[in-house]
Parts: C-alpha cells; sequence; structure tokens
C-alpha cells in the first residue's frame, strides 16, 4: 500500500508539472501570436547622421511594415557607445519591445577596451539578425612604391620595421593588427588623435598603409590606393581588387550591422522579429536604399552573428594581450 501512495504521489506531482509546463507554453505562445501589440523602441548607441544611425533608421521603418507597429528610433550615443549598450542590456525588459542596432565589432571589442563593463556583451545582448556589411578597404597612398596586395607584402617584408600604419582608435588598430600577425609583418604602428589626423597622414605617405571605410576609399580617386577589401565576394564597384577571404585571411570583416534584444527574450518574440527582418530586407526597394549608404543588405541568422561574435572577440583578445592593449 505505500508503494501505491508513492506512486500516486509522484503522478500527482507529475501532472502538476506537466500542467504547469503547458500553461507557461500556452502562455508564451500567446505572448508571441500577440506581439507586438504597441510600439517597439529602437536604440541606436549612436549620433544622428552616423552610417549605424542611418541603417538603424531604414531597419525601422521597413520593419514596421510587417509587424504592423511603427518602431521609434532612439538615440543614446556616448561612452563609446556603453550607455546605448547598457540601456538595453540591464535596463529594458526582456519582452521584445526594446532593441539595439549595433556594429558587431563595436561588442566585441568592448570587453579588451572598456573596463568596469556592467554587462556581458557576449551574453547579454544576443543578436536574432543580421541585417549586412558596410565594407572596409585596405590599402596605401598612391606615393608607395607597390600596386598590389601581395607587392605590400614583399616589400614590408624585406624592409621589417620600416613600414608603418596609422590608426585614430582601437577599431582601427585591432583589425591592422590582426591583417600584419597573420602576414608575419613587422610593421610600425602610429597612433592618431582623430579620424581626421589619421586620414590625412595616410593620404600624404607618412604612414605605409591603412584602413578605412569603403565608401571614403572610392572616393579618394586615384590619391588612395586599394589594394583589399572586406566582404565574401568581389565588390562591383572594385572588380579587380580581391577579398581578404581571397587572400586567405577571413579574420578581416566589415562593419556588420546587427540587431539585438536582451537576454532572457522569449525565442518566439526574437523569431518574430527575424521574420519581420527578414521581410524587411526582402524587399524590392530595400537593397537599393541600403545600397545608398553603401551597406550590402542581407539577413542571417541570429545564431550565425552570435557564433561569430565570440569568434571576433576571441581574435581582438588574443591580438590585446599580444600588443599590450589594456582596458581603460
Amino acid at each position: 500500500m505505500p508503494a501505491f501512495s508513492n506512486c500516486v504521489r509522484v503522478f500527482t506531482a507529475l501532472a502538476a508539472f506537466a500542467l504547469a509546463l503547458g500553461t507557461v507554453f500556452t502562455s508564451t505562445v500567446a505572448i508571441a501570436q500577440e506581439f507586438p501589440s504597441k510600439p517597439i523602441r529602437m536604440i541606436i548607441p549612436q549620433s544622428p547622421g552616423t552610417l549605424g544611425d542611418l541603417v538603424g533608421r531604414l531597419m525601422s521603418q521597413e520593419m514596421a511594415k510587417p509587424l504592423g507597429q511603427p518602431i521609434v528610433v532612439e538615440n543614446r550615443p556616448g561612452a563609446s557607445m556603453i550607455i546605448g549598450f547598457e540601456f538595453v542590456a540591464k535596463n529594458a525588459p526582456a519582452d521584445g519591445y526594446t532593441i539595439i542596432c549595433v556594429s558587431l565589432g563595436d561588442l566585441a571589442i568592448l570587453p579588451v577596451t572598456s573596463k568596469d563593463l556592467r554587462f556581458d556583451p557576449l551574453k547579454d545582448l544576443p543578436a536574432f539578425v543580421g541585417v549586412g556589411e558596410a565594407r572596409f578597404a585596405f590599402g596605401s597612398s598612391a606615393l608607395v612604391p607597390w600596386k598590389t596586395f601581395n607587392e605590400m607584402v614583399a616589400f614590408a617584408k624585406a624592409n621589417p620595421g620600416k613600414l608603418n600604419y596609422g590608426a585614430s582608435s582601437p577599431s582601427v588598430r585591432l583589425p591592422m593588427e590582426t591583417l600584419t600577425q597573420d602576414l608575419g609583418l613587422n610593421v610600425v604602428h602610429v597612433p592618431y588623435a582623430t579620424g581626421g589626423t589619421y586620414l590625412n597622414a595616410l593620404l600624404a605617405g607618412e604612414v605605409q598603409m591603412g584602413i578605412l571605410n569603403l565608401a571614403s576609399a572610392i572616393s579618394y580617386g586615384e590619391k588612395f590606393r586599394i589594394l583589399a577589401v572586406t566582404g565574401e565576394q568581389r565588390t562591383p564597384a572594385l572588380r579587380d581588387t580581391p577579398t581578404f577571404v581571397e587572400l586567405g585571411h577571413p579574420k578581416l570583416l566589415g562593419l556588420i550591422y546587427t540587431l539585438h534584444a536582451r537576454a532572457g527574450t522569449p525565442a518566439p518574440i526574437t523569431s518574430r522579429l527575424y521574420t519581420a527582418a527578414q521581410q524587411a530586407l526582402q524587399r524590392p526597394d530595400a537593397k537599393p536604399q541600403f545600397a545608398k549608404i553603401q551597406v550590402e543588405a542581407a539577413p542571417v541568422a541570429g545564431e550565425i552573428i552570435n557564433q561569430r561574435l565570440e569568434v571576433i572577440a576571441r581574435t581582438y583578445a588574443d591580438i590585446a594581450r599580444k600588443i599590450g592593449v589594456q582596458p581603460q
């Protein structure tokens, strides 16, 4: 008889657990079916008019259509974007009604450059979709003797320690160090206080190589010799210029723009947001709008973006240790 009573108690407990689980599941499905029932807020951790701001505003306009609710853009710049990141990671409810548009590299670099963070960039802001990439161009002033990437590598190896590269921020320096270390080059880093002084030095040949966004590189015409670009495929604008992937250096990436929600947001809601982003980017008029701001738009699943974030973060952390970069 006691054995029977124990069985009854176990069965009763299991039934109660199953009922509770079913209630939670039904509730989650109901929430996802109702989502969104009010406007969504998109945080942009940059100032108005920046490329990240333009990407976020385009996505807010296009995603609002399949979601049936407006997406209100709110700029929260400052502290190397930490103000905007932290607001979503720590203060916003995990309900899908507050999302953030970021560049993946900006998240990946935070553990390397910023100490005393109140959130984990790799865990507290998971991506639900990748939006697109703004390419980087690597190159030199037209005053240098080489004309191709391989010629530059050969010249640098023949002249160790005699060439310089410039950078005005860790977001430029770490990719450059990633490249030069992959190539086994001894190239000297020259720091600049602002992007403007860095670009002037690069064009004048004071530093012999550097990275800048593709749109700027193209705008300088013959003054800047583009040797390689980021991206999976060659860009139609520079059909004779190889990608870093072709050259065997896939770690060097452009500005990959992504959308994130706070960790703990129910999966059915992030799935709904992903579907809306996918539909937005597949609209016939979407890609031309992104092309105007030099962003190649294509939806990528959040799981892939989160894996990529971890790889970039590990790469930057390793490079930072080697060159002695400390969080400030």
